[in-house]
């Protein structure tokens, strides 16, 4: 006979275990060292990690890709030897105000970023020692005490695309959001 379906058989219920939220993570960004004394980024690095709605693309589970040989007609596949991908590319989505200047600040930070990768006022570009972030960021997922129970950190990362356009409406009645992809050339995962 089948066990009915009761409080008392439910391992999750019974041992007051958590759900996890996707509402409870912080993202911690730091610039390439040549913006690290920028205002815009030095005092300004806390407003603009508050302006952060969602981040996705954290794919790290990788595995190499399969392989297929054919035996008359048929296929047999394997697990290869050499990952797809070894990079990481998060999405990060942004709030944007603008501050006491009227400034948009958020947008002025990541643009000096993203000039330092490619200018397209000047087309002048530096090098990687001068665009990449070392440190680069830090995502952690925790439970409603902040005990973290996640955590990504991203290596040797720059601004992957460009600025996405402003899109204007007069019938909107929704503050302006951006979002800028971001390219991590490693990556390291710690979780309990």
């Amino acid at each position: 006979m089948a066990k009915r379906q009761h409080f008392t058989n439910s391992k999750v219920g019974t041992n007051l275990f958590e759900p996890i939220y996707g509402n409870l993570f912080e993202v911690t960004i730091t610039p390439p060292d040549i913006l690290a004394q920028d205002p815009d980024w030095g005092a300004g690095r806390e407003l603009i990690i508050e302006e952060i709605t969602a981040i996705n693309g954290l794919s790290v589970d990788k595995i190499p890709e399969v392989v297929t040989q054919k035996f008359k007609g048929t296929d047999r596949n394997f697990i290869g030897v050499i990952p797809g991908s070894t990079s990481v590319k998060p999405k990060i989505d942004f709030e944007m105000n603008l501050n006491n200047e009227n400034q948009n600040f958020l947008y002025k930070a990541l643009r000096k970023w993203s000039d330092l990768c490619y200018n397209p006022l000047t087309g002048a570009q530096t090098l990687k020692k001068d665009y990449v972030s070392q440190t680069g960021m830090t995502i952690v997922a925790f439970n409603k005490e902040f005990d973290v129970h996640r955590k990504w950190e991203i290596k040797n990362i720059f601004p992957a695309e460009a600025i996405k356009d402003f899109d204007f409406n007069y019938t909107s009645n929704t503050p302006l959001t951006m979002s800028m992809t971001f390219i991590g050339d490693y990556f390291g995962i710690a979780y309990k």
